[in-house]
Parts: C-alpha cells; sequence; structure tokens
C-alpha cells in the first residue's frame, strides 16, 4: 500500500466564509514558516502528493499548529480551517498479506442504470451492455456504494468449482433489454455470510458520524470512516470475526454509498492467492483488520513516523 497527502491552505473569502481557511494575519505568519517551499502563493499553500513520510507534510502541520490551528480538529470545527486527504493505493499483494481485505480490481466491466434501482439483495440493477466481451472479471465501479466484484466465463467456472467457503455468485437484474445473449452475461460474487458490525464509525454527506446500526434513518449517505484517508480501511474485534467461523467471502453488516445502498465484499487470503495465483487476475485487496480490543480507529493528520501523536478527538470517544 502507498499512501499519498494532499494539504490545501487558504485564506478565508470574505464572500464565502462557509468554505473555511485563516484569517489574513494567521495565513502570513504561518507562510512565513514555510516560504522556501513550492506552491505558495499570497493567499493559497497547496502540497501536491506528497508521500508518506516526506518531512515537508510535518513541516507544514507543525507551522499550522503553532499558530493556534488544532490540525487533529479535536473540536470537530466547521468549517476547516486547512483541508488535507489522504489517498492510499493498494496492489495485489495487499490483499495476499492480510487474512481478510476488501477486492479492489481496477479493470471496469458493466455499468449500472441511471436511476440505481437495485435487486432484493443490494446488488444493483445493471445496463446489457458489458464490454468488452472477453473480460471475464472487473468490477462495476459507479454504484454510488462498494463496487461490485462481476465474473464470468472462465473464472466463473473456477470460483463455482473452488469451494469458497460463503460464496454466491448472484445474476444480476439487467435493465432497459427484454433478453440478455449468453455472451453478455456476468455473475456478481457475493456472499451468504454477514460480517459483525465494524468498529469503524459511518459518517453522512452532512459529516456527521454514527454507528451504522444504532441510527434509525440512514437516508443522508454511510460512508465507513478511519479519519481523513481514501478509502477506509476496516477493523473488527478478532474474538466476533472468529465466532463466525472460517469463511473465505462475507459481507459487511453496514451498506454504503450515498443512500446507504449496498454492502461490500471481504474476501480471505485464501480467495486473493485463488484469483491472484491460480486465475492471474490483477485484483487488489484493501486490508481489514482484526483487534483485540473497542477502540474506534481513527487516523489523524499526521503521517508516519508520527502516527503515535494520533488520538481520537474526546467528542469521539465513544463505543
Amino acid at each position: 500500500m502507498t499512501e499519498n497527502y494532499f494539504i490545501d491552505v487558504h485564506t478565508v473569502n470574505a464572500q464565502r466564509p462557509q468554505l473555511g481557511g485563516l484569517d489574513t494575519s494567521m495565513f502570513a505568519a504561518f507562510a512565513s514558516q514555510i516560504s522556501d517551499l513550492d506552491r505558495l502563493e499570497v493567499d493559497r499553500f497547496s502540497l501536491l502528493s506528497a508521500p508518506s513520510g516526506d518531512l515537508r507534510i510535518k513541516r507544514v502541520l507543525d507551522a499550522l499548529t503553532s499558530v493556534g490551528v488544532d490540525v487533529m480538529n479535536r473540536t470537530g470545527f466547521k468549517p476547516k480551517q486547512f483541508f488535507m486527504r489522504r489517498a492510499r493505493a493498494y496492489s495485489p499483494q495487499d490483499g495476499l498479506a492480510a487474512p481478510y481485505a476488501v477486492p479492489d480490481h481496477s479493470k471496469f466491466l458493466g455499468e449500472v442504470v441511471d436511476d440505481y434501482a437495485q435487486d432484493e439483495n443490494g446488488i444493483p440493477h445493471l445496463k446489457a451492455a458489458l464490454k468488452p466481451l472477453n473480460r471475464d472479471c472487473g468490477s462495476v465501479q459507479d454504484t454510488r456504494g462498494s463496487p461490485i466484484l462481476v465474473v464470468r466465463g472462465r473464472i466463473k467456472t473456477a470460483l463455482e468449482n473452488s469451494g469458497m467457503k460463503g460464496l454466491r455468485l448472484v445474476e444480476p437484474v439487467f435493465k432497459g433489454r427484454t433478453k440478455v445473449n449468453e455472451s453478455e452475461k456476468i455473475w456478481v460474487v457475493w456472499s451468504s455470510i454477514t460480517l459483525p458490525p465494524m468498529k469503524n464509525l459511518c459518517r453522512d454527506e452532512s459529516g456527521d458520524f454514527y454507528k451504522y446500526l444504532e441510527r434509525e434513518q440512514i437516508g443522508r449517505g454511510c460512508k465507513a470512516w478511519e479519519g481523513e484517508g481514501i478509502p477506509a480501511e476496516f477493523h473488527y474485534r478478532q474474538d466476533e470475526i472468529s465466532r463466525i467461523g472460517d469463511f473465505d467471502l462475507a459481507l459487511t453488516v453496514e451498506r454504503f454509498g450515498d443512500f446507504a445502498r449496498e454492502p461490500c465484499l471481504v474476501g480471505s487470503r485464501n480467495f486473493f492467492r485463488f484469483m491472484i495465483e491460480e486465475l492471474g487476475q490483477d485484483l487488489g485487496g484493501i486490508p481489514v483488520h482484526l483487534d483485540e480490543d473497542d477502540t474506534i480507529p481513527w487516523i489523524g493528520p499526521y503521517c508516519a513516523p508520527w502516527e503515535h501523536l494520533n488520538k481520537i478527538p474526546n467528542w469521539l470517544n465513544f463505543k
């Protein structure tokens, strides 16, 4: 897994104060400490695509702290005084290294219908035009929730004969066509097993945090949260996962997306080994963590080797 960071600091726009930023005196004091860095303008500073461990990240965060910015945002201050995003990219080796991981297939295959309708499983209805026809494994990305892994041809046949525990192959609903040709058919990689609630908080589209099963109405979206990072890595209690027994594929109890639509697929190391080493698929994996405690995963803006400075804000310190 590789991490890159983007930091944006700007002055408050008098016409649009809701966008956040620093007042002019704070920005001037901040800018004086990082004046030798690139991308510094009169009223804006941007640090683009800095890799994890880059000393410039700490310099910028230390400069912000020195002028009074709470870089951990312990109080949930809105609008934000600065913006920082942690972007992650995963390789097939990440899926093989973790006991469980979320499949992340880079090859696009399939397209959802415009109304984002779903079947009873939470699988979105698809358009029939799935090209190219010679591609037998891929990911339907534009689902407003979790990417959907789909297969056909030799990959489908191999999975059917694999004996994977928890595996279901579900034929999705195609809209707009009365008949789908055999060569166009695909199957969604699904599961008969549901995981316990994750330890992560969920975040809705307004920025509020909550536990999925504790909220009665989840119409405002659901995104797994681990701090300012994309994507989040799921955390579970080890003992709760152990009670399920061995499995190769399972679904989250949480449903993600703009309207909390779709569960997310989690695969075992055995599943990743089979797909990568035996079937030759370029399948990335977002690691799933098994923890011994109830601590809510929360990654603050500091990156390695300063991760020990990260703490859960007091206002989020609940189970």
